[in-house]
């Protein structure tokens, strides 16, 4: 009798010498430095509070979000919902998003979520992307929030079935195509109701250590998984600027954002973190955000007067931070944006 093998793990590559040299600089160094300057605008800074009950309903309105009903998400369902929207979610499973969304519909009983439609979406799939894209489209006539929200963070090496390094194409690289199959929908709503159109990244304070060798994008000679993180946020940052840029030069009211949403106390929080957070973040899990904490603050440029008008904004805590020099580099968007052309299959 037969048995089916599974593959074996991919060795993620580069010399001994380079993985030791990389496991020191990226998963002790900078992951320390990072996480005290993080946990510092944590207890320094409070995070924005939505007063959803004395808001507006968006009755009618569409929001899309990427990434299954699990941590951040689940905030912004829950506000999203108490404001009416109707709810396009891709997500990998449907069967097991639908278990989870009624365990969490179980402790939220006052609240209906009965406009939420789950799709099937796998971001490190670009086929899939297109697909979902393609369903969104005939699903809905309009777009006014699109929430690129699902990532992942230092995780084993893999490649992708498009043969990407798979935090590139999960963070990165996925929701670019998305963005561009769904922007004339978005641009077309906002003209349609005359008012702004939102497009939000939930991104993260690591951006800005991160660079962007475009030797080492989607592919890489020495994989270590937070070497490999850093610029996959960077990127995100870049590619929100592009569009931004696009949006100002169609006239279109659409507004681009990157969110640092603050540090919450998940499963992937402490992955990022690594054996630093893994060891020592229950000291400071006190200190942290709520799920919905989190929620508001990436929320909070669609919501907030003082922004919902401005686009092009790299945010944390409910204010705009300025963005770092090599974000702003006109010839690196210029580059990334035909490489991720290039690698989307986009013309």
């Amino acid at each position: 009798m037969s048995s089916i093998s599974k593959a074996p793990p991919l060795i993620p590559p580069g010399f001994w010498y380079q993985k030791i040299y990389n496991f020191f600089l990226y998963d002790i160094f900078y992951t320390v430095i990072i996480s005290v300057v993080a946990i510092w605008k944590e207890v320094t800074v409070r995070a924005p509070v939505l007063q959803v009950d004395t808001m507006e309903k968006r009755t009618g309105q569409v929001a899309v979000l990427t990434g299954g009903p699990r941590g951040l998400a689940l905030g912004l369902i829950k506000t999203l919902v108490r404001l009416d929207y109707d709810i396009i979610m891709g997500v990998r499973n449907i069967e097991d998003s639908k278990k989870r969304l009624d365990e969490f519909a179980k402790s939220n009983s006052k609240l209906c979520f009965n406009k939420i439609t789950f799709l099937e979406m796998d971001l490190k799939s670009l086929k899939s992307m297109r697909n979902f894209a393609a369903d969104v489209l005939n699903k809905v006539s309009r777009i006014d929030l699109l929430l690129c929200n699902a990532a992942v963070m230092k995780t084993p090496y893999e490649l992708t079935e498009d043969g990407f390094e798979s935090q590139f194409q999960i963070n990165y690289l996925s929701h670019f195509l998305l963005t561009h199959l769904l922007k004339d929908k978005i641009k077309a709503t906002a003209a349609l109701k005359k008012s702004p159109c939102q497009i939000i990244y939930t991104s993260s304070v690591v951006h800005s250590y991160g660079e962007v060798d475009f030797n080492e994008l989607e592919k890489c000679s020495v994989y270590n998984s937070t070497k490999n993180y850093l610029p996959t946020k960077l990127c995100q940052v870049i590619g929100m600027l592009t569009f931004q840029n696009m949006m100002l030069e169609e006239e279109a009211q659409v507004n681009c954002y990157a969110v640092h949403p603050g540090l919450i106390p998940t499963e992937l929080w402490y992955d990022a973190g690594g054996n630093f957070l893994g060891r020592f973040g229950h000291i400071f899990s006190g200190l942290l955000r709520s799920v919905q904490n989190g929620a508001d603050t990436i929320l909070w440029p669609a919501f907030s007067p003082e922004y919902q008008n401005r686009g092009g904004l790299y945010m944390e805590s409910g204010l705009a931070i300025n963005i770092v020099s090599k974000a702003l580099d006109k010839e690196v968007q210029s580059k990334l944006y035909a490489k991720s052309k290039e690698l989307t299959g986009i013309r």
